[in-house]
């Protein structure tokens, strides 16, 4: 049994201010988990291993874009401004700001934009002050050991950005003058891009990353996680 008291301190679930001291120790186990804790199956979240991704987009439909090899970087540094929870609803909710590069190998070809586009290499994508907001809800059950753990029910997300940029190497077979041009307006219509593929490569990185949470909670007792004062 993973014992999460060893390197943050204890939140009580009957403390009148029990949401500033959530908040305040989900930055210490965000630290912790971007290095990973293995004794309980999770990995390191910074760099945090995507794998690959086919892009599904919203609106260019004759466009076709894969991702290979996605590794994103820097969620070691986000900052937690905000975790809520409610023992009696068995409700939470969590907002993080952060600046994240997504770095992986791609191939796309089609139109976008109304401009045509083919190319294959390394892709970069900068997204600063992603805000991302998540509210869940949970359910307790007894484990084999006869102590209550906790686990995800449902949970929806939303989220927000300040800008994105884009820079794709190897684009019209190298050449550097359509490749430019090209990432320029990319990142000149940063946001319709965004709203157009952006969406099927942000889910997974959210899905993964609650699949780490649920994992955390299933190994850490309720009455250790969130205990009684």
């Amino acid at each position: 049994m993973y014992k999460v008291a060893e390197y943050i301190d204890i939140c009580y679930r009957d403390d009148p201010n029990l949401n500033q001291c959530l908040t305040k120790e989900a930055n210490k186990i965000l630290k912790k988990f971007s290095k990973g804790v293995p004794e309980i199956g999770i990995v390191s979240t910074d760099p945090f291993f995507i794998g690959d991704v086919d892009v599904i987009p919203e609106k260019s439909s004759s466009l076709s874009l894969k991702q290979k090899n996605s590794v994103l970087k820097g969620i070691k540094n986000a900052n937690i401004i905000d975790l809520q929870i409610d023992p009696i609803q068995k409700t939470g909710f969590i907002r993080g700001v952060v600046n994240v590069t997504l770095n992986s190998k791609y191939v796309v070809n089609g139109r976008l934009l109304l401009f045509p586009i083919t190319g294959d290499g390394d892709m970069s994508i900068k997204i600063t002050n992603f805000d991302i907001q998540i509210k869940w809800n949970w359910f307790t059950f007894i484990g084999q050991d006869g102590k209550e753990y906790s686990q995800f029910k449902h949970y929806t997300s939303k989220y927000d950005y300040e800008n994105v940029k884009f820079k794709l190497n190897g684009l019209f077979n190298n050449d550097k003058v359509l490749g430019d041009a090209m990432n320029s307006i990319l990142n000149q219509n940063s946001r319709e891009i965004m709203a157009d593929l952006g969406g099927p490569t942000i889910n997974i990185i959210i899905k993964r990353l609650a699949k780490l949470v649920k994992t955390f909670f299933s190994q850490v007792p309720y009455d250790e996680l969130l205990p009684l004062k």
